[in-house]
């Protein structure tokens, strides 16, 4: 018995053998069997798809996204910020000595300008990243429950929180116009998409200061309420032109940006001597375009309104920047000059 099984296993093999020399590996058609048996190990077998079940290697919830590895640097990481050069009137009427020719011109009257040094400053990445963090935490807050601090921020109602009527009450004077101007039951909307755009904080490499500037973004602002104009146009002898009582305005803002700036340094004016102090305060608002409708004006006040509108951007300002300041001023007296 066992001698016939081993010749019926020689005899399969070298049928086996004997086929493979006619059996082509490239063929589509061929039978995952034969395959096995007769391609096994060759150079030239093609990838096929096959009716089998594959184990799905997907998984049934999105990968997570990849985080940011942080690295420590092993040194500061520095800031340039450009040099600057003070030059006399007389110099700056000076053309520079390179823009002319020797020999034709006069390289006496000249002046040879050298590119001051940048002064390097250290960036703080522990403030940098602290302050990215802590606002990371109020920006969820602010997304889920559109507010902050007790104050509902998507629609500002910017009377409530002014406490009192009309909320802005302003008369400005120029060559070209005079206008009185009274805005209340104003609404912000957009408010609560704010985010984080950027965060600076530098320090000079003594360690003796600190600067820090924070971007706030927001793609979108728009505001509507209620006004009263009155004004004339033209100087002394220009036309009267009124918004014929209560009207109502909106703005849009497009790409506008909040940056607080505070610079904390180590001063001896004052009366101080090397106490810290705060030095600068800036609180700028831009934008990229803004569109200012006031309903029953006509688009020949446009010069009034562009300049009310920049007006009260800027009274606002420093508004906010003298409040910041007074009340600093009453907590910790000493950081304020």
């Amino acid at each position: 018995l066992l001698l016939v099984g081993c010749t019926f296993v020689i005899c399969e093999a070298k049928i086996e053998h004997h086929a493979a020399k006619n059996i082509d590996c490239e063929d589509e058609d061929l039978s995952p069997k034969a395959r096995r048996l007769f391609c096994a190990g060759k150079t030239n077998i093609i990838a096929l798809t096959t009716s089998s079940p594959v184990e799905n290697t997907m998984t049934s919830t999105p990968p997570t996204p990849t985080q940011e590895i942080f690295i420590k640097p092993e040194g500061p990481i520095t800031f340039e910020i450009p040099g600057t050069t003070q030059a006399t009137w007389m110099e700056d009427e000076l053309p520079e000595c390179s823009e002319l020719m020797e020999g034709f011109d006069d390289m006496d009257e000249c002046k040879n300008s050298t590119e001051p040094e940048p002064i390097i400053r250290w960036r703080d990445m522990v403030f940098e990243r602290l302050i990215n963090q802590t606002w990371q935490d109020t920006q969820n807050k602010i997304h889920q429950n559109s507010e902050i601090g007790g104050v509902l921020l998507d629609p500002l109602m910017v009377d409530k929180l002014a406490g009192k009527t009309p909320t802005l009450d302003i008369s400005q004077s120029s060559m070209m116009y005079s206008a009185d101007l009274k805005m209340w039951n104003i609404q912000v909307h957009g408010l609560s998409t704010i985010y984080l755009s950027e965060v600076l904080v530098t320090r000079a490499q003594n360690l003796y200061d600190l600067d820090m500037k924070v971007v706030f973004s927001f793609d979108k602002l728009s505001a509507n309420g209620r006004y009263n104009l009155n004004g004339t146009l033209g100087g002394w002898f220009g036309t009267s032109f009124t918004s014929d009582g209560d009207q109502a305005f909106d703005v849009d803002i497009v790409n506008a940006t909040l940056t607080p700036r505070v610079v904390l340094d180590t001063a001896d004016g004052c009366g101080k001597n090397g106490d810290v102090l705060i030095t600068e305060i800036e609180i700028p608002f831009n934008y990229d375009d803004i569109s200012i409708n006031f309903d029953n004006l006509g688009y020949g006040y446009n010069a009034v309104i562009n300049g009310l509108s920049i007006f009260i951007l800027k009274t606002q300002e420093e508004a906010l920047v003298t409040f910041l300041k007074d009340s600093i001023k009453e907590q910790v007296n000493s950081l304020i000059c």
